[in-house]
C-alpha cells in the first residue's frame, strides 16, 4: 500500500473514530447508528463498510493502529535506560485516555487490552541466551503491562514518571540491565 493510501486510511480511521466518541457524548452507544457516524465523520457508509465489520472496530482498530505505528517509532530508537523505555510507554498509554476510556464504554476493553499488550509486549526487547531468560522477559513485560492496566483503571491517578519509578523499582537491577544492554546492541534500541 502507498503512503498516500496508508495516509488516507488512517485519516478516515481518525475521522470515524472522534465522530463516534463526540457521537457517545450526546447519545448512549446502543441508540448511535452507522450513518449517524458516517455522516459526522465526512464519509459515504461504503467506507464504513470497505474498513469495518461492527461499530466496535472504530474505536479499537483506530487504537491498534495507534500502537502500531508507536511500536515502529520505539524500535528505532535508543533508549538510554528501561526507565525511558516505560515512561515512553506511558506516555503513549496516556495520550490515548479519551480513545481507550470508550473502549471500556463499549465493552471492548478485554479484546483491546489483548491486542495493544501483544503489540507493545513487542517493543520491549527479550533477554536472549537461553530459556530461563525468555521466562525473565515474559514475566517483567506481563507486569509492566499489568502495572500499566491498573493505572489505566485508576484514571492515571499517578504521573507518568511516578508509575515509571514505581516499576522500576520493582524491577531487580540486573534485569533491567540486561533489558537496557540487550536493546542497545540489537536494535540500536529498542
Amino acid at each position: 500500500m502507498g503512503n498516500t493510501n496508508k495516509e488516507n486510511l488512517s485519516i478516515t480511521k481518525e475521522c470515524m473514530a472522534t465522530a463516534l466518541l463526540m457521537l457517545m457524548e450526546e447519545k448512549p452507544y446502543d441508540e448511535i447508528s452507522i450513518q449517524e457516524i458516517t455522516n459526522r465523520a465526512g464519509f459515504s457508509r461504503m467506507t464504513y463498510y470497505r474498513n469495518y465489520t461492527c461499530k466496535e472496530d472504530i474505536i479499537v482498530l483506530y487504537l491498534l493502529d495507534r500502537a502500531g505505528d508507536f511500536t515502529e517509532k520505539l524500535s528505532g530508537h535508543k533508549f538510554s535506560s528501561l526507565h525511558e523505555l516505560i515512561v515512553q510507554v506511558g506516555l503513549f498509554i496516556q495520550s490515548n485516555f479519551t480513545f481507550a476510556l470508550a473502549a471500556v464504554r463499549i465493552g471492548q476493553m478485554e479484546r483491546l487490552m489483548n491486542e495493544l499488550f501483544s503489540k507493545l509486549f513487542s517493543a520491549f526487547p527479550e533477554i536472549p541466551g537461553n530459556t530461563e531468560n525468555e521466562y525473565i522477559t515474559s514475566f517483567y513485560v506481563g507486569a509492566v503491562l499489568g502495572v500499566f492496566r491498573k493505572w489505566f483503571e485508576r484514571n492515571m491517578e499517578e504521573s507518568v514518571y511516578e508509575i515509571a519509578d514505581i516499576i522500576c523499582r520493582l524491577i531487580d537491577s540486573n534485569s533491567a540491565e540486561k533489558f537496557t544492554a540487550y536493546a542497545g546492541e540489537e536494535n540500536q534500541g529498542v
